[in-house]
């Protein structure tokens, strides 16, 4: 590709995310999802506020862009390029080579951009530049719900400690993540351990979660990826039997192996297991997108009416994936910390893959874990 068709085509990226930040920017009305009146960002950071710690993220707000190659942004952003590039295809190096360079001059509206947004921008980079159906992972998605209906196929669940059993192996199968280096080395293990989870029967869940989903009665449960959304299901179908309302939350439109809603249906409407989900649909079970745009996590700034009302009405928001945690971030980083409280509870449940999560985890005195520790718990 020509360096002209690069540009151009970084351009028409460039030109999609700063539509959005430039929407997030303007003054939001966030009474709908928070108690009191915060600057509120829908992220831990902005590219430009990136920092382990106070005076990182001062250094970097002052000399963000500039000093080439050497500043932390730049550093940061190219770390997000190699765990695409490397991922999906590290076959491209004439594109990786020329977006390499770009970011060292990046836009300098770009600083102010979320970690979110920024992953947003590479995603609908390579789709650009692919030109087919690769980042879309039609064949992989299926494969993930096949294995996943197999195996939940062929378990005989307990009759006591269901739930807590069901929310471990949905917290587990989030390792079902294309974006993951070792992604198909990473999926057979997955799938056995998961086999061997459920063959022992007993996997204990933290006193005040299975409390907060005992008390509520209308329950937001935001999904993540395929594969992974089968035992998320399968949770739902164990809710709802318990006489819980439960408005499961999924992308519009295809973005990596996020589930859509049109999946869900499809499994629904499909699956005998599931019979007592489609019977429920339009009373207490619910299929909604959080936005009408494909994106990872949500984008709060731009929530469709639905998941609006749905987030209002809930007793509990259970966040799957780090995507859906780190665009509804318990603080933002800036210079200072800025805390933010969200109406209903809030729970997640995944497994910590990054390094900036750990960061997000710890300093929002929520937990600190590990990488490929399974993290389930109130925020």
């Amino acid at each position: 590709m020509s360096d002209s068709a690069f540009s151009s085509q970084f351009q028409s990226s460039y030109d999609y995310v700063s539509d959005l930040v430039a929407q997030r920017e303007l003054s939001q009305d966030y009474s709908w999802l928070l108690n009191g009146s915060v600057n509120f960002v829908p992220d831990y950071f902005t590219i430009r506020t990136l920092g382990r710690n106070g005076v990182e993220r001062f250094l970097n707000f002052g000399l963000s862009n500039r000093f080439g190659k050497f500043n932390l942004s730049y550093i940061a952003m190219k770390r997000f390029m190699g765990l695409f590039y490397d991922v999906i295809c590290p076959e491209l190096n004439d594109s990786y080579q020329w977006l390499s360079n770009r970011l060292i001059k990046a836009p300098s509206a770009m600083m102010d951009w979320t970690l979110v947004e920024f992953f947003l921008f590479m995603e609908h980079w390579l789709r650009s530049t692919l030109k087919d159906d690769r980042m879309l992972f039609f064949d992989t998605k299926m494969d993930l719900n096949r294995q996943a209906m197999d195996l939940v196929s062929s378990i005989e669940l307990p009759r006591v400690n269901r739930l807590a059993l069901l929310l471990n192996a949905s917290c587990y199968a989030n390792w079902l993540d294309v974006i993951v280096a070792d992604f198909d080395c990473r999926k057979s293990q997955v799938f056995s351990y998961l086999k061997d989870m459920f063959h022992q029967g007993v996997w204990p869940v933290r006193d005040d979660v299975l409390k907060a989903f005992g008390e509520s009665e209308f329950i937001v449960y935001e999904c993540d990826n395929a594969g992974e959304v089968v035992f998320d299901l399968m949770v739902v179908l164990e809710l709802i039997k318990c006489g819980k309302s439960v408005t499961m939350v999924a992308k519009s439109s295809p973005i990596l192996n996020d589930i859509t809603t049109d999946e869900i249906h499809d499994l629904v409407n499909s699956v005998s297991l599931f019979l007592p989900l489609k019977n429920a649909l339009g009373r207490e079970f619910l299929i909604i997108s959080a936005n009408d745009f494909p994106m990872v996590g949500k984008y709060l700034p731009k929530v469709t009416e639905d998941y609006r009302n749905a987030f209002l009405k809930a007793d509990l928001v259970w966040l799957k994936g780090q995507a859906n945690f780190q665009t509804m971030p318990r603080v933002h980083f800036h210079l200072k910390k800025y805390n933010y409280d969200y109406h209903p509870k809030v729970g997640v449940s995944f497994i910590a893959k990054a390094p900036i999560v750990q960061y997000c985890l710890r300093y929002s005195n929520i937990k600190k874990v590990a990488i490929g520790d399974a993290l389930m718990t109130l925020i």
